[in-house]
């Protein structure tokens, strides 16, 4: 994992102490050590049990931290069900996806969910690119995503 940010900077130039931490809506806390490379914080994903949305912060001397409410989550989505059944091949159909295990990091700007081919699990391409869109939290069981125009998928 890599964390990007501003003001990073070790005490008298000792990045030993870098540590990230993890808080659930509970307060508990999960502390990884972390590195500082190329203006950036690099550090292991902690196991963590189920789907829960985190707090981030960093400490570059153990004892302070960044306080910023910066959201991390840990997926393991189930859908029940998406609406319409039937989609526009231009690409502007939005979809209503229900489940269970969706991620609310709290900024939908940033919230990215992939679209795969089944059966064979690809990951779809669109221009070029990997299938991934942005999606809208309406509820912790109910997501909204738009398509793809299906001109642009690849086969």
């Amino acid at each position: 994992m890599e964390i990007q940010g501003e003001n990073f900077a070790c005490p008298a130039n000792d990045c030993s102490h870098i540590r990230v931490r993890f808080t659930n809506k509970d307060g508990d806390k999960i502390i990884v050590k972390g590195q500082f490379s190329g203006g950036e914080v690099h550090t292991t994903y902690p196991e963590y049990p189920s789907p829960e949305t985190l707090t981030v912060d960093i400490s570059f001397n153990g004892l302070d931290w960044s306080g910023d409410q910066i959201k991390f989550a840990y997926v393991d989505p189930f859908v029940l069900g998406v609406k319409p059944r039937l989609i526009s091949p231009k690409g502007d159909t939005k979809l209503l996806i229900e489940g269970y295990g969706m991620a609310n990091t709290g900024d939908d700007s940033k919230q990215k969910i992939a679209f795969k081919h089944y059966p064979d699990n690809h990951l779809l391409n669109a221009e070029g690119r990997a299938a991934e869109k942005v999606y809208k939290v309406h509820t912790e069981n109910l997501i909204e995503s738009a398509t793809f125009p299906q001109a642009n998928m690849e086969q």
